[in-house]
């Protein structure tokens, strides 16, 4: 057997690497635009509970004091409804509380007036250019 005195090149041609490169952008970019979008759903995602639980908030704090109280400071007319332009501790984040009275009968002798109040609380925010908003509904029963 004959050796060769100049040692074998074990290696890739440029054509291989080449090929190499094509398939790994090929596979990649995919993959890169994946991460693009998954990051932009993080986002809306996270300022979607942001705006869920401001609205929880508002309605939690007018739950928290009789009816009679809710009435004068959500008066029907002007200031109908409630807006805040700016909530301390959220900036870019707006929030409209509308509170309407409702009157229900039930059919017992005499009829049953409760009065109830609807209350609609919206949080409104911008995210890349667009804007959302998340809406709540509760209703107050008056004693």
């Amino acid at each position: 057997m004959i050796k060769s005195i100049v040692p074998a090149r074990d290696g890739y041609t440029l054509v291989e690497l080449l090929i190499a490169v094509t398939l790994l952008g090929i596979v990649t970019a995919p993959l890169l635009a994946l991460f693009t979008a998954s990051s932009s759903w993080i986002a809306y995602a996270r300022c979607r509970s942001t705006a869920l639980n401001l609205c929880r908030e508002r309605i939690e704090e007018l739950q928290s004091v009789s009816c009679g109280e809710v009435v004068p400071f959500y008066p029907p007319g002007d200031n109908f409804p409630l807006s805040e332009d700016e909530i301390p501790g959220h900036p870019g984040f707006r929030r409209l509380t509308a509170v309407s009275p409702l009157q229900l009968e039930w059919g017992t002798d005499p009829p049953l007036c409760p009065e109830v109040l609807l209350i609609e609380v919206t949080v409104i925010w911008e995210l890349r250019g667009r804007e959302h908003s998340e809406a709540l509904f509760c209703y107050l029963l008056a004693p």
